[in-house]
This record gives structure tokens, sequence and C-alpha cells, in this order.
């Protein structure tokens, strides 16, 4: 089914915020610093640019769990950077046990931290593919039940063209009355004229 672009910008802007909301949760809970403002902001409008271009028709559940986990595995790595490229220090009490302080690019920590997101990925594409599929399952169907008496009510009514006008020309009742009588006439009997001379 395709999309028209309201629901495409809507469908767009959920998946957008749900992604960068769990990649942000994520790398908040799981490397105890914050991500940057900034690395928000980009992560938010690429993801967001990233789902306009596949949004334009219905996706099946492979197609949105797979897209989720691309989309938290690119956040991942992306915050990653944002988080290197400016170091803040860590939250006090948010660092997780077995967790260290000292955020390697891609170390070992941040193996499980791609795991987390994975997994969280995994859960939330399954949510937004039902999701997803009930929305046009209820404007199908609200669809069919809104659109015909909707189109009765806003009908535009066009004037339908009128043939040009013809002079009528009367006839009276007496010729037709002969006409219909046509078949009764008996042409039996002698000849009008002299038969023989």
């Amino acid at each position: 089914m395709s999309v028209d672009w309201g629901l495409r910008a809507v469908r767009s802007a959920m998946f957008a915020a749900v992604c960068t909301l769990l990649a942000t949760a994520a790398h908040l809970s799981m490397s105890g610093r914050s991500v940057p403002w900034w690395a928000l902001a980009i992560a938010g409008e690429a993801t967001f640019g990233l789902a306009w271009l596949l949004s334009a028709k219905q996706r099946g559940i492979v197609h949105v769990v797979a897209l989720t986990i691309g989309a938290q595995a690119g956040l991942h790595v992306w915050f990653e950077v944002g988080q290197v490229l400016s170091p803040a220090p860590a939250m006090a009490g948010m660092t997780m046990p077995g967790m260290s302080s000292d955020p390697g690019f891609l170390g070992s920590d941040s193996w499980g931290m791609l795991t987390a997101h994975l997994a969280a990925a995994t859960v939330v594409g399954l949510w937004l593919a039902t999701g997803e599929r009930a929305v046009f399952r209820l404007l199908a169907s609200a669809a069919t039940f809104l659109l015909p008496p909707l189109a009765l009510l806003f009908r535009v009514v066009v004037p339908v063209p009128q043939a040009p006008s013809v002079p009528v020309v009367s006839q009276s009742a007496a010729p037709l009355r002969q006409l219909l009588l046509v078949h009764v006439i008996i042409s039996r009997g002698p000849p009008a004229g002299v038969a023989v001379r």
C-alpha cells in the first residue's frame, strides 16, 4: 500500500523518535556518560531522513525489525563517536557493575552496549511493526466505513449540459389514429376503374 505524505511523516517521526531515544537511553545506562546534544540532533535528523526515504510503502515485520536493528547499530557507533569527540564527565552513580569508566572506542564495553542495543532494537522493531500493521488496518477499515457516506455528503454537483432545443412541430392526434388502424383496412372488391372495354 502506498502512503501519502502526512502519514509518511508521522511514521518517520515515530521511527526516528523511538530509535533515537532508545539509543540514548542505552548509552546513558550502559556507559554512564551523557551523549552530546549535537550528536542527538544529528542522529534524530539522520534517522528521520532514512525513515522518510524507506516509508513510501508499508513494510513487513522482517523489514521493520531489520531497519530498527540497523538504525540502532548505526546510532550506537555515532554516539560512541560523539562521546569520544566531546568527552563529558561520568554521571555520578550511573555506571553499571562490570563496566569501566574508560570509554574505549568500540572496546569490550562497547560490545556489551551494542548487544543491549540490538536486543532492545529487536523488541522495539516488533512493537513498531505490529503497531504499523494495526494503524494500516485501522485506516483501511475507517476508509471503507467512512468514505462512501462522505463522498455522498461532499459530492460536487456537476450540471448536466442541456441538449440544444429543437422546435416542436405540433401534430394532431387524428393522423396518428388513422395510422393505428391501417392494418384493419380491407382492399377487396371491384377495381375502382373500368376493368374491361
